[in-house]
């Protein structure tokens, strides 16, 4: 199993100077896991490449208005727990009628993973913008959600549902799922991102991971022979058969992994509809 975050990227008939990153969307650390690494191997390439480009990430949720509604996923008991979450999360039922399952689902996740602080793949973003880097997606908005938007009901059913028992549970749940991700990310265990993440989103891997995976390799591979490409993706992406790294290598690139040094324990944060609290060096504080 590979095991890391930081790849180098080379092939005979590219210039010198691509990289791959597996990067964590959830901001679920103060601060970012930043390594100098990292950041030198981007000035090194010169030029960003996300999932989506950053400008167009924010129109993700609203791209996924098709596909099943509600009524046809959850029972009517479930429909009232859901209102019920809606309305202890400050949403008026107006603001979801007429939207799909999926989209309650994406809102749902935005609305009980969120924050302080920024994800890896804004943080890379910022950097390269600041130097005057180009910033490029593999992907439009579009066909990134299309691959879910086309999941099968049941899988969709099974996020939703999933979504409504983290909400009714304890919000140090929430916490403590959040927690073993980013934990498992900064150790660079793939398996172990791959794994947690499935436990967060099910019914999202095969339609979000591997159904989008050999797309975004082609097209990393045609960008980084024209020129020199940091490439940064979730990290679940990069493992396994139909994996990243796996189909680079397909294409003839030599993925090899970039040793880093290791980070200091980070300081935790867990945000709710109730005051933020802080949790250093991995519990509560008194």
């Amino acid at each position: 199993m590979p095991h890391g975050l930081l790849w180098s990227l080379a092939h005979p008939s590219a210039p010198v100077g691509s990289g791959l990153m597996g990067t964590l969307h959830l901001a679920v650390a103060r601060g970012t896991p930043s390594w100098p690494e990292a950041t030198q191997r981007l000035d090194l390439a010169g030029r960003l490449v996300l999932e989506v480009g950053l400008a167009e990430l924010d129109g993700l949720v609203g791209d996924s208005s098709q596909g099943p509604q509600l009524a046809e996923v959850l029972d009517r008991s479930e429909l009232e727990r859901f209102g019920a979450v809606v309305a202890a999360l400050g949403l008026p039922p107006a603001a979801l009628e007429g939207a799909s399952a999926l989209q309650c689902a994406l809102l749902m996740i935005t609305l009980l993973w969120p924050v302080p602080g920024i994800g890896v793949d804004r943080m890379l973003a910022e950097h390269a913008t600041a130097q005057g880097w180009s910033v490029l997606g593999l992907e439009t908005p579009a066909e990134h959600v299309a691959s879910v938007r086309e999941a099968p009901t049941e899988d969709v059913a099974a996020l939703l549902r999933a979504q409504l028992q983290a909400a009714e549970g304890s919000p140090w749940d929430r916490w403590r799922s959040a927690d073993a991700l980013s934990r498992a990310y900064r150790a660079g265990d793939l398996g172990a991102v791959v794994r947690e993440w499935e436990a967060l989103l099910p019914g999202l891997a095969e339609p979000w991971l591997h159904g989008r995976n050999g797309r975004m390799a082609e097209r990393a591979h045609l960008l980084a022979l024209e020129a020199p490409t940091f490439v940064a993706v979730g990290a679940a992406h990069l493992i396994g058969e139909g994996g990243l790294i796996q189909r680079l290598r397909d294409l003839g690139w030599t993925v090899a992994p970039v040793t880093v040094a290791p980070e200091p324990p980070p300081q935790w944060f867990f945000a709710s509809p109730q005051p933020v609290y802080e949790l250093r060096g991995g519990a509560p504080d008194a």
